[in-house]
Parts: C-alpha cells; structure tokens; sequence
C-alpha cells in the first residue's frame, strides 16, 4: 500500500515527471540529446566567461572612478583620462558612465574648462542615480554661470532650489542665484535669498557672504 502511494505521488511530483522524460528521452535519442547537452555546456561555458569579463571590467571601472575621484584636484588631468576610460570600457552601464561623465566634469571644472565640463554633466544627467542627481544639476548650473550663460544659470539655480531646498548645496545655491540676481539688479529677489542663507545658516562662511552680498546691496 504504502509503496502505490509513493509511486502515485512521485507521479504527481512536476520535477520527477520531468527527470523520468528526460531519462526517456535520452535513452531513445541518445545522439540527439548528447547534442543537446552539449549546446547548453557551450551557453554555459560562454555565459561564464563573459561574465568574469564583465565583473573584471566592473571591478577595474570602480578602481578608476576611485582613484580618480581621489586626484580630481591634485591632477584633474588624470581624473579626466579614468573617467574616459571608464566611459569606454563600461559602455553598456549607463550607471557607470553616468557616475564618470559626472567627475569628468568636476575635473574639467578644475581646469576652467566650464565648456566641456558643461557638456559631461549634461551626458551625466540621463543615467546618474537619484541621490547624485542634485550633484549634477548645481554642477551643470555653475558651469553654465562660469561661461556668463546668466539666464540659464538662473533658471537651473531656481529649478534646483525648487527640488531641492534643504539639499546641503542648497546654500551655495542660494548665495549663486543671489549673485546673479544683483548682477541683473534684481535686488529685492536677491534680499530673499541671502536672507533664507545667513537664516538658515548662522555662524557658517555661508551667512557670513551672506552678509558680505547684503551689505553690498544695500548702499
């Protein structure tokens, strides 16, 4: 009785039923599954192999976008030729590449070349992760100010204020914005700004300029 039932049940089991057919099958194709089976170890060996080269790629991209990180001001130079080289060998990361055009533009910044840094952080943009996403919009707007692209830089400043106002680079945001708007003679909106910093902000060097651009305005 007892050995019925497990002959039932094993019946019932999906995976016995599949090992029972493909015993079957191979006793009565021998040639054809020998075939088979070699075909999956060919997918399987190949599989492997570009994933090795693939985590190589990804650990040797993460040492590049380290180091260059750590001599972004020492040798911008640098940094800018490993972030190249990731962009390169990680094409098919939009994460990686994303994180590289973003220190190839802090890189290029350093060098005073707001142009190119400019057009990184705008290809940094459309991959970058969320949290480094403020990042790159204050970035892109310092840059676009750098060049005296004024109005743009304005509106990127506002845009990012908007999203992100209590971002720590809100601060800076503020007093960038502020200087912009005394240089159009948009003094009363450029009072608000440098207002909400050395409010938000006592006794830090952002109050102090704070003060430093109010003083300014109002003589």
């Amino acid at each position: 009785m007892a050995r019925q039932w497990v002959k039932k049940e094993l019946k019932r089991d999906p995976l016995v039923g599949f090992v029972t057919g493909a015993v079957k099958f191979v006793r009565e194709k021998r040639q054809t599954a020998l075939t088979i089976a070699a075909s999956v170890l060919i997918v399987l060996v190949f599989s492997l192999f570009m994933f090795l080269a693939y985590r190589k790629n990804v650990l040797r991209s993460y040492n590049y976008l380290l180091r260059a990180e750590s001599v972004l001001r020492s040798n911008p130079d640098l940094a800018v030729s490993l972030a190249d080289r990731t962009v390169s060998e990680m094409k098919a990361s939009r994460r990686f590449q994303a994180f590289a055009y973003m220190i190839r533009g802090d890189a290029l910044y350093i060098k005073n070349d707001y142009a190119a840094a400019e057009k990184s952080y705008q290809k940094s943009l459309s991959g970058i992760d969320a949290e480094f996403k403020p990042n790159v919009e204050f970035s892109l707007a310092k840059a676009k100010e750098a060049q005296g692209k004024l109005r743009d830089a304005e509106n990127l400043y506002k845009k990012f204020l908007e999203n992100y106002d209590r971002h720590y680079l809100s601060p800076d945001a503020h007093l960038s914005l502020a200087r912009i708007l005394i240089a159009q003679n948009k003094t009363k909106e450029a009072a608000y700004h440098l207002d909400v910093v050395a409010n938000r902000h006592q006794g830090t060097k952002w109050a102090e300029d704070a003060k430093k651009f109010r003083d300014r305005i109002s003589k």
